[in-house]
């Protein structure tokens, strides 16, 4: 709920990928009873295209 400042270099879908890992760790370490709905949608299929060099020789 806060602006991200310090994620410069960063691409947006591996933040949001990471934060959403943690909700879901969290949610069934202390919420196992209760259902989770987490809805995440990308934003990466927009233009401008790129890539992380580490995807590069898939």
């Amino acid at each position: 709920m806060e602006v991200v400042r310090n994620q410069n270099g960063s691409y947006s879908a591996h933040v949001f990928a990471d934060r959403a890992i943690k909700i879901v760790r969290q949610h069934a370490l202390y919420n196992r009873d209760q259902p989770l709905f987490l809805y995440m949608p990308f934003q990466s299929v927009h233009a401008p295209l790129q890539f992380h060099e580490r995807y590069k020789n898939k």
